[in-house]
């Protein structure tokens, strides 16, 4: 099994676990908490190697100075100084990267959220903020399976790039891929009380989707369109148009996050101090809320990390040359 795909279903487990203590929206607060506190320790070596680094920049101009016209020996007596120091430059990088995967999977994890009725089922909701927090109802009642494989794969149809027979094809294709993994979940349920009524359905299921028409599928989209939800991008009528406050603060918070980690104070930090808030809002403008929200979080989270390990004291990497 792919390893995102097998972290995916973890966290699918997990979400609908903390989803029970308020609602879908509390859950992911409480499973993104959680990762952060996983990875705490990580992050601790990731701040004092940032805060290390930044005492070093003295010694690192100097020697940009002096051999600044030769590149190749510049590199070499910067590694020796990180050396020297016991500072690895490429350790302020590796809890983002192992956050990397925990997000893809949790991006995965709203998609199969999204296909099971889950967190787009408007009987199962309760409000988190100004967005529909959803919470699991009962397993897929077997009456109601065809017309959920159905929905649960028109809600995720971009019908700007597909239109007519193009549309059903995409539905058709992409529904067919869930019906096995759904008729299971029948199979747990108690409202099927044999494989018959399974059977029965399964064989309902592939004329219902080919006997779909446009006209049906645009009204279905249309009412997903008409509801927010932690599985669609986070949008909010304005003065403006619709906005997405989470992927805003997700940049606001970014921002101040790195302005309060150590740095060397050069041009090149402060470039990306102002252009990552703005790039990393543009790409979660059109995330899954619930995905956004996680996004959040771990910020807010991150940075109160942040503030306790640079309040706290901590002793210096060891100088490794004074130890010889």
């Amino acid at each position: 099994m792919n390893p995102i795909a097998f972290l995916s279903n973890i966290m699918v487990d997990a979400l609908r676990f903390f989803a029970y203590f308020g609602g879908y929206g509390w859950g992911i607060i409480w499973l993104t908490i959680a990762v952060n506190l996983a990875l705490y320790p990580l992050t601790l070596s990731s701040v004092k190697s940032m805060a290390a680094m930044q005492g070093m920049q003295p010694r690192l101009q100097e020697l940009q100075k002096k051999h600044k016209e030769e590149p190749q020996k510049l590199q070499k007596e910067t590694m020796d100084l990180y050396r020297s120091e016991g500072i690895n430059p490429v350790g302020g990088c590796l809890p983002v990267l192992l956050k990397i995967p925990f997000f893809l999977a949790l991006f995965w994890a709203f998609q199969s959220l999204a296909f099971t009725g889950i967190a787009s089922d408007p009987a199962n909701n309760t409000s988190f903020l100004w967005i529909t927090g959803r919470v699991p109802g009962k397993v897929f009642q077997s009456e109601k399976l065809v017309r959920r494989l159905v929905e649960a794969k028109i809600i995720l149809v971009d019908t700007k790039a597909s239109r007519g027979e193009g549309q059903k094809k995409y539905v058709w294709d992409a529904a067919l891929k869930m019906n096995d993994k759904l008729l299971k979940d029948v199979l747990r349920s108690k409202s099927v009380e044999n494989e018959l009524d399974v059977a029965a359905i399964k064989d309902a299921f592939e004329p219902a989707v080919k006997g779909l028409d446009d006209e049906d599928a645009k009204n279905i989209i249309a009412a997903w369109n008409s509801t927010n939800s932690l599985a669609k991008p986070d949008r909010v009528n304005t003065p403006f148009g619709k906005i997405s406050i989470l992927a805003l603060l997700i940049g606001i918070t970014t921002f101040l996050m790195q302005k309060s980690l150590p740095s060397g104070g050069g041009q090149q930090a402060q470039i990306m101090t102002m252009f990552m808030p703005v790039f990393i809002t543009f790409i979660c403008w059109n995330f899954p809320a619930g995905v956004q929200l996680y996004w959040l979080v771990s910020n807010a989270v991150g940075a109160l990390q942040q503030y306790y390990i640079m309040k706290k004291p901590h002793k210096r990497p060891k100088n490794r040359r004074s130890e010889k």
